[in-house]
């Protein structure tokens, strides 16, 4: 959990190991888990910046 914790705090998405446990992140892998919140990040970032 600490990888993925630190991982996303690099891309500005901080999360606590309280707030990790009970997700779906917290039951994949730690390379998808990465993968699927990024993608996520992503995806907000583009409807975000579409609104404006």
């Amino acid at each position: 959990m600490s990888i993925f914790i630190d991982e996303m705090e690099d891309l500005g998405d901080e999360w606590t190991v309280e707030e990790l446990e009970g997700t779906s992140y917290s039951k994949m892998s730690l390379e998808r888990a990465i993968r699927e919140r990024k993608s996520a990040l992503g995806k907000m970032n583009d409807i975000i910046g579409g609104m404006f």
